[in-house]
């Protein structure tokens, strides 16, 4: 379900602070999941992607408000190296959205009496790291 940017504006704008959700690459590692690449989570954007859903709900359980996407490592030239096209690569970073977004419908059907304030980041790692 979409949020409207005045939503957005009007939850931004009060003095209550957001809980923003905790570590990815530790919650992976807890369920789990080799993080020992270059890439970290980024990888598995491709090879466990319901592992990074499954991530994001954890934290939504756990009373986060915003889940930051899997995107950290995350840049063209890095994922190609995993032997994907650009085009494939732009897609597994818009995917890394795509699948909080997920947790968060997922979270909300499973809590229809819960606010929809709940938020979704987009992770933008270091220059450096491309």
């Amino acid at each position: 379900m979409p949020i409207h940017k005045t939503a957005i504006k009007k939850r931004l704008n009060t003095n209550v602070p957001l809980i923003i959700d905790g570590g990815l690459g530790t919650q992976l590692e807890g369920q789990g999941i080799d993080l020992n690449s270059k890439l970290w989570s980024a990888r598995i954007l491709r090879d466990k992607p319901n592992a990074i859903v499954d991530a994001h709900l954890a934290f939504f359980r756990a009373g986060a408000q915003v889940a930051i996407s899997a995107s950290y490592q995350a840049t063209i030239d890095g994922i190609m190296s995993l032997d994907v096209n650009a085009d494939e690569a732009a897609q597994l970073i818009k995917k890394s959205v795509t699948l909080a977004l997920e947790a968060r419908a997922q979270y909300l059907q499973e809590n229809p009496n819960k606010s929809t304030d709940l938020f979704v980041a987009a992770s933008v790692g270091p220059y450096g790291a491309a």
